[in-house]
């Protein structure tokens, strides 16, 4: 389920892009930067990237801060429909709630 806050939410092939991004990130070695507490510690050390969060994360209250923050860093963000994608993306089993691609 996506909730209705959650933009900038692309189209299939937007997501599918972003995923893609997202792999051939996973495949650099310490690259991409994956869970809340990482990519919230990377936002605030002002690194420069992309952070892909997925809309289907319950509770809210874990992923509400990442957006704000990404604004008032001037950092691009995107949303994706589910968080069991950007897991299929980056090759892991557990679900991954948002990344960080420098």
């Amino acid at each position: 389920m996506v909730d209705s806050w959650c933009t900038p939410l692309p189209d299939a092939k937007g997501q599918k892009k972003l995923l893609s991004l997202a792999s051939k990130a996973m495949k650099e070695k310490n690259v991409l930067v994956q869970g809340v507490r990482a990519v919230t510690k990377s936002l605030v050390k002002d690194k420069d990237g992309l952070v892909i969060i997925a809309s289907d994360v319950t509770p809210l209250d874990c992923i509400v801060h990442l957006p704000a923050l990404c604004e008032d860093k001037k950092i691009k963000y995107a949303f994706v429909s589910s968080s069991s994608d950007i897991s299929a993306a980056i090759g892991t089993k557990r679900n991954i709630i948002c990344v960080f691609v420098p």
